[in-house]
C-alpha cells in the first residue's frame, strides 16, 4: 500500500491509509506525512461507517489476506464507493470480484506472468490485459518508423475516442505523459482502448 502513497502523491487526492497494525500504523503516519494514516481495521463494518467511507471517490483494498480483500471491496462498493479497486494473489478470484461489482481487480501473479511473456515478445503489438471483463483492454506497442505520431507533442496528436495513451516507457523510465510530451523512436507505448478497434491502433503506430 505504501507504493500506492507515493504514485498518488502531488496527484489532488485525499489519502487515507488503514493499517491494523498500530506499531505499524505510527511507523506509516511518520513516513508518509501527507497520508491520513488510521489504526482501524478496513474489513470492520463499524469503522466504515464512522469513517463515512461510502463518500469517497475510490476505494482500494491491499490487505495480505485474499479473502479480507473481498470482505472490504464488497463492504466499499455496498456503501456506494464510486470506484472498487481490489488485489488478490489468487487469479482464479478475479472473475468472483467483477461478479459482485469490483471496478478492477488485478492479480500480481498474472501480471508477473504477463510481465514475462512480455520480456520474451517482441511483437509491435501485444495485449497485456483485459480491464471490465474485454470491455477495456491494455495494449503494448511499439511505433514503427512511419508512424505519424513520432516526434509529435501529444497535445497535437488527433486520436479517436477509442484510444488512450496512458504511458510511455524510453529506455528504463516508464512515465505517464503529459500533453507536451511526444513519442520518440524506440519508445514503448502502453494504450488503453477497445479490442475490437486493434487493426485502427496498428495503422496509427504502424505496427506491423
Amino acid at each position: 500500500a505504501e507504493w500506492v502513497c507515493h504514485f498518488l502523491r502531488g496527484r489532488n487526492f485525499s489519502v487515507r491509509l488503514f493499517e491494523r497494525d498500530q506499531t505499524k500504523a505510527e511507523e506509516l503516519a511518520a513516513k508518509l506525512d501527507w497520508v491520513t494514516v488510521l489504526n482501524a481495521d478496513p474489513t470492520d463494518a463499524a469503522v466504515f461507517q464512522e469513517e463515512r467511507i461510502g463518500e469517497v471517490d475510490d476505494f482500494v483494498s491491499l490487505l495480505d489476506d485474499d479473502e479480507d480483500n473481498i470482505i472490504g471491496a464488497v463492504l466499499a462498493k455496498s456503501r456506494g464507493v464510486r470506484q472498487v479497486i481490489s488485489i488478490v494473489q489468487r487469479s482464479h478470484y478475479l472473475d468472483l470480484l467483477y461478479d459482485i461489482g469490483v471496478d478492477r481487480a488485478f492479480s500480481p501473479r498474472v501480471v508477473a506472468s504477463a510481465e514475462i511473456e512480455d520480456a520474451l515478445d517482441d511483437s509491435s503489438v501485444r495485449l497485456l490485459s483485459s480491464l471490465e471483463r474485454g470491455v477495456l483492454d491494455l495494449w503494448r506497442v511499439r511505433p514503427g518508423d512511419n508512424s505519424p505520431l513520432l516526434g509529435e507533442r501529444l497535445r497535437t496528436v488527433k486520436l479517436t475516442p477509442n484510444w488512450s495513451i496512458v504511458a510511455i516507457q524510453r529506455g528504463q523510465e516508464t512515465a505517464v505523459p503529459t500533453a507536451d510530451d511526444s513519442i520518440e523512436s524506440g519508445d514503448v507505448v502502453l494504450v488503453l482502448g477497445r479490442s475490437e478497434s486493434e487493426p485502427e491502433l496498428r495503422k496509427l503506430f504502424d505496427a506491423t
